[in-house]
């Protein structure tokens, strides 16, 4: 799992690739998966999600990388 500092990051990654699905700016092909990956976040919290992904992982054994962010 990643360290807690790099969640925030996460988090900007994806709203920012949802902007860019909304605007349809992701049409290219080789972005598909992008597009279906996400699709399902567009009308739902993806903090809340990846907190509740974060917090089962951990539950399952899941250590955190010992690599802290600089």
């Amino acid at each position: 799992m990643p360290h807690e500092l790099y969640l925030p990051k996460l988090r900007e990654r994806n709203v920012g690739l949802l902007k860019l699905l909304a605007s349809g700016s992701l049409a290219a092909s080789d972005l598909r998966d992008v597009r279906r990956d996400l699709q399902e976040f567009a009308s739902r919290d993806l903090d809340v999600h990846i907190r509740m992904l974060v917090d089962a992982c951990r539950e399952d054994g899941f250590g955190v990388w010992d690599r802290t962010p600089t």
